[in-house]
């Protein structure tokens, strides 16, 4: 399966998109424990959700490139 992201811009794209992802609860948990709010107030605060649409999109086009440009290269 590594094999397939390694070489696959899309896929490592997808890859990449999802594993930012699943550092949201995470995040939304610290948030909650720092701000001394609960998980659903923390997990839906707009700001949080923004940062996290931008980060992921900018993860999944960076690792778009890498993969394409690794891939053509050799």
């Amino acid at each position: 399966m590594m094999n397939k992201i390694k070489t696959n811009p899309a896929l490592a794209a997808a890859f990449y998109f999802v594993l930012t992802w699943i550092g949201y609860p995470i995040a939304a948990l610290l948030s909650s424990y720092i701000r001394g709010i609960s998980f659903t107030a923390a997990a839906t605060r707009p700001y949080m959700i923004v940062c996290f649409v931008v980060a992921s999109i900018i993860a999944a086009f960076q690792m778009y490139n890498k993969v394409k440009n690794s891939t053509t290269t050799q």
